[in-house]
């Protein structure tokens, strides 16, 4: 009878602690690039913390482009757009769950400060990524594309 009641009870507690879902900011609080760019210099970063963040899933959350938004917070039709980086350098990119793409990453440090993710296929080279907290701005110009932002939504 013991185990009748504890092992549901252990199933309930390992279900809750391992479905923590993370809270995604909207989009409206997204920093633009000046304060993420302020944010990421304060931040400090070197090549292992960076590399070591970038482990996980993270989530495209808006994009601002020169020619209109791609992406937005919420709709139904909108496509979810997910980077997966591992720690033995793989990286794929799901769009609604399916792999799109897949290649090995690497990143690479420009004067200092300024970080960028290369793959060993070309199409989703980003950079200069700007960092602060548990979000990633790819920070495109109006001559080579779009600001990318994603959102870390799982180590």
């Amino acid at each position: 009878m013991y185990m009748k009641t504890v092992l549901p009870c252990l199933l309930l507690l390992f279900s809750v602690v391992g479905c923590q879902s993370v809270e995604l900011i909207p989009v409206e609080e997204l920093q633009d690039a000046e304060t993420m760019w302020d944010c990421h210099v304060a931040s400090a970063w070197d090549h292992a913390k960076v590399s070591s963040l970038l482990v996980g899933t993270w989530q495209g959350r808006y994009q601002d482009c020169p020619w209109g938004d791609l992406l937005q917070e919420s709709s139904e039709d909108i496509t979810v757009v997910n980077l997966i980086f591992t720690s033995d350098g793989a990286f794929v990119v799901e769009e609604d769950g399916s792999e799109i793409f897949s290649a090995e990453w690497v990143l690479e440090v420009v004067q200092g400060n300024s970080f960028y993710l290369l793959t060993d296929k070309p199409g989703w080279d980003l950079g200069p990524l700007y960092i602060c907290d548990r979000v990633i701005l790819d920070h495109g110009t109006p001559f080579d594309g779009c600001d990318t932002y994603y959102q870390k939504i799982s180590n």
